[in-house]
């Protein structure tokens, strides 16, 4: 059965962008919800495929397209930061705020999803789903096409390790905790 965009629906994704902006507090401003629930899902209809067969479809597909969304609010502000081009005046290092740890980040994992994928597309997709989607290892495993939650949670310090490794990081980031 297709998923519409349903009152109820539209507030659980509410929800959860607002969740993901709580995350990502230097990325996007909390009144630009509203925005961003919309760029999703007008993200998400533009590159859809066939509709959402369920929930857990709907979700893989809301958090990809959200992905894309922050990864693009991300860029937009990493360009602002650098001057759109203009001409950079010198400042003092300690009156520069650093509360841009939040878009450098999504950028880095992003670009490192984009090499993990090439190496292994269900690690990716794990990724993805937990990071950007902050989905449940319940609502992974059914995204997944079935499978055991507990068996992704033990997966998971793999492919974590997989992506600091493709962010040549010694850390993972924070958001990517248990």
């Amino acid at each position: 059965m297709p998923m519409d965009l349903t009152p109820s629906v539209y507030d659980e994704m509410r929800e959860r962008a607002a969740r993901m902006l709580l995350r990502w507090k230097n990325l996007a401003d909390a009144p630009q919800l509203s925005s961003l629930v919309d760029q999703t899902y007008l993200r998400m209809i533009e590159g859809a495929g066939p509709p959402a067969q369920g929930r857990e479809h709907f979700l893989a597909m809301w958090t990809r397209a959200m992905r894309w969304v922050l990864v693009d609010l991300a860029r937009a502000r990493q360009s602002a930061k650098r001057g759109d081009g203009r001409e950079r005046l010198p400042l003092d290092d300690s009156l520069v705020a650093d509360d841009d740890r939040d878009v450098d980040e999504v950028i880095d994992v992003h670009q490192a999803l984009e090499s993990l994928a090439a190496e292994d597309e269900r690690d990716a997709r794990i990724v993805e789903l937990r990071y950007y989607g902050g989905l449940s290892w319940e609502e992974i495993a059914r995204a997944l096409g079935g499978g055991d939650a507990q068996a992704l949670r033990n997966e998971w310090r793999a492919v974590k390790a997989s992506l600091r490794r493709l962010m040549k990081r010694t850390e993972a980031p924070d958001r990517l905790a248990d």
